[in-house]
């Protein structure tokens, strides 16, 4: 398995981790500039309107071409790949490690159980825990959206249950 990590860092990894950081949200920013425009004119009413409809929008553009980022982690044989980027070069990954593991460690990937999942609406089980991305437009420290974006690990619903 040495192997496979030397392969997924030399040579998937570089090829997958583009640009430096996101885009902006250009419609966020047309926000905050209205929003400024109405706090010099001094209505107030409005300013706190365009606050609130700029908290329902993420600052950075989510699917900036130009940003990809891949990050990969290993125990024992289980292993779990985060992926900003589209679903298309998701799937294109998957082959290239399904055809990696097959032709040069003579390793058959389970198609079963290796899915492709987007964290922001499902969750990926690793390890026996529930990995997903939270969300909420509503949570705030120091003026800013906290949460959003973070990974979460969780203890899976059906495992507590069964204790």
């Amino acid at each position: 398995m040495d192997q496979f990590d030397k392969y997924v860092n030399n040579t998937i990894k570089p090829k997958y981790n583009t640009g430096k950081r996101r885009a902006n949200n250009k419609e966020y920013v047309a926000i905050i500039e209205k929003k400024k425009k109405y706090k010099r004119l001094g209505d107030w009413a409005k300013v706190k309107e365009l606050g609130k409809l700029s908290q329902t929008l993420p600052t950075k553009d989510t699917t900036d071409p130009c940003f990809k980022r891949l990050r990969f982690t290993r125990y024992a044989d289980d292993w779990l790949i985060g992926f900003i980027g589209s679903k298309k070069e998701a799937q294109d990954i998957k082959t290239e490690l399904t055809l990696y593991l097959k032709q040069e460690l003579k390793l058959v990937l389970n198609q079963e159980k290796t899915l492709i999942t987007n964290a922001r609406y499902g969750e990926a089980r690793f390890l026996g825990y529930d990995i997903d991305v939270m969300h909420s437009d509503a949570k705030h420290r120091n003026g800013r959206r906290t949460i959003n974006g973070k990974i979460r690990l969780k203890v899976p619903r059906d495992k507590i249950q069964a204790k």
